[in-house]
């Protein structure tokens, strides 16, 4: 009887773990609608993405994507500390973990992604995407790895999300 009971406890706590990961992916799903209606909104409001930082901008490194105001190449972007995209990205990843991508292009590639691992994704992909086409899928590169890992661009070449 015992035994049956901790089958069923089993059972039960890897559903709800399941179910955690899948609502937290959704959050996440939702956000990044907020984060391409927010890069727009600030398109609108400074005529580019990345705004006075004319270099461009990449890095896969919450630290350096959402945290820490010396990072002076986000400084009037897109990503600038204090922005509702910067906070959506450190609270995202706050709650899910993992290796967070954020670039923007320079002047002449103005553009922008953010890809974050999911934790309960399709077979076939690691994560999510979004960017400046304002189109959000999965996606399928190592958020894990070397920190010398770009797969979405940005810099001096313009910012995408490698979509399949």
């Amino acid at each position: 009887m015992i035994a049956i009971i901790g089958v069923l406890a089993t059972i039960v706590l890897s559903s709800l773990s399941s179910a955690r990961n899948q609502a937290m992916d959704a959050k996440t799903k939702q956000q990044f609608t907020t984060i391409r209606i927010q890069a727009e909104l600030f398109n609108l409001d400074n005529g580019s993405y990345h705004g006075p930082q004319v270099d461009g901008f990449y890095d896969n490194d919450i630290n350096n994507c959402a945290r820490g105001s010396s990072i002076n190449s986000r400084v009037g972007s897109i990503f600038e500390n204090g922005t509702v995209i910067n906070r959506i990205m450190d609270e995202t990843y706050t709650r899910i973990g993992g290796r967070i991508f954020c670039a923007f292009g320079d002047i002449q590639n103005d553009s922008w992604a953010v890809a974050l691992q999911l934790l309960d994704t399709p077979e076939g992909y690691t994560g999510m995407c979004v960017d400046s086409s304002g189109r959000i899928d999965y996606v399928d590169f190592p958020f894990s790895g070397s920190s010398g890992n770009y797969p979405i661009g940005g810099g001096s070449n313009p910012a995408a999300c490698p979509f399949l």
